[in-house]
């Protein structure tokens, strides 16, 4: 009988960007080789003629770079990533989501200052 071949699984590197709710956690995780390719190869970092900008020299090391950005906190302690995060629960009530209901207090004001609007 033949062994049975693993299936080929990326290393970890090359994993693409994931966001996961798993065991009560929200994860976002990208492979930092991933990460390094989408800094050459992405649109918001190309020139008119789609030649790179930008080469990354240490995978590794520019994912802690970016780690450190993601974390840098404002004179309030906002990161990059409670914006992210604040945006994206923002659309989601903006898109409907069931899960979430208006409190009483914010549904009186908020009805009051349309009121207003419309005066």
């Amino acid at each position: 009988m033949k062994a049975r071949k693993k299936p080929n699984k990326l290393a970890n590197s090359d994993k693409p960007l994931e966001v996961t709710v798993k065991n009560g956690v929200l994860s976002i995780s990208i492979g930092v080789s991933t990460l390094a390719f989408s800094l050459e190869h992405g649109n918001d970092f190309l020139t008119y003629d789609a030649d790179p900008k930008w080469k990354v020299t240490s995978d590794g090391a520019f994912a802690v770079d970016v780690k450190r950005e993601l974390e840098r906190e404002q004179e309030d302690g906002t990161t990059p990533v409670h914006l992210l995060l604040d945006g994206a629960m923002q659309s989601a009530i903006e898109q409907g989501s069931a899960y979430v209901d208006e409190t009483e207090e914010a549904k009186i004001e908020r009805l009051e200052q349309e009121a207003m609007g419309k005066q």
